[in-house]
């Protein structure tokens, strides 16, 4: 009824085997048990491909700046063709999504919240970025498409008071990590 296409089938009729990076990786995720590290580590090294793991950090920056604090790992999945390929799942399971405590599911090197330059540094690092200021680009390409919120939420009739409490939210996610621009 959404009239959107399923991501789990092929062209063909076929399906893609899905696994989430919990079941892969015996995580649990109920609970803090993953860093963004290790998840892009096991990308790179699933997919056989190092444009997954900068795929990844992108996703993990929105993660960040967008407040989805929900990013537990069985919102990370991958999935596999009848070759035996794996690739990154279509992104899933993302929204602003505060934690009461304010930290995210998932670890940025081992901060559950606003990351220190070096530990972000490190991260790219290990995504195949080249150098920080392409991982820069990337962190820009997601604060362009974060700026975009009042106007979409406008759009879509959202009321004031919503607007201005997620508003308020990302401002503050943004200040916190502006370190990283």
């Amino acid at each position: 009824w959404l009239a959107l296409k399923r991501f789990d089938c092929t062209k063909n009729g076929g399906r893609y085997l899905m696994h989430s990076a919990a079941g892969l990786l015996d995580a649990d995720f109920r609970s803090p048990s993953l860093d963004y590290e290790d998840l892009i580590k096991a990308s790179q090294l699933l997919c056989n491909s190092p444009a997954v793991a900068q795929q990844q950090f992108t996703r993990a920056i929105f993660n960040l700046f967008a407040c989805n604090q929900d990013d537990h790992t069985k919102n990370w999945a991958f999935l596999q063709n009848d070759q035996g390929q794996w690739r990154p799942s279509p992104f899933y399971d993302v929204t602003f999504s505060p934690t009461p405590h304010g930290q995210h599911s998932m670890a940025f090197m081992g901060h559950g919240k606003a990351p220190p330059l070096k530990s972000m540094q490190q991260l790219a690092k290990q995504a195949n970025f080249s150098s920080w200021p392409q991982a820069q680009k990337e962190i820009q390409k997601v604060l362009d498409a974060l700026s975009g919120w009042k106007r979409i939420a406008a759009e879509l009739g959202v009321s004031q008071q919503t607007v201005k409490l997620i508003n308020s939210q990302l401002d503050r996610t943004y200040r916190d990590n502006k370190v990283l621009v």
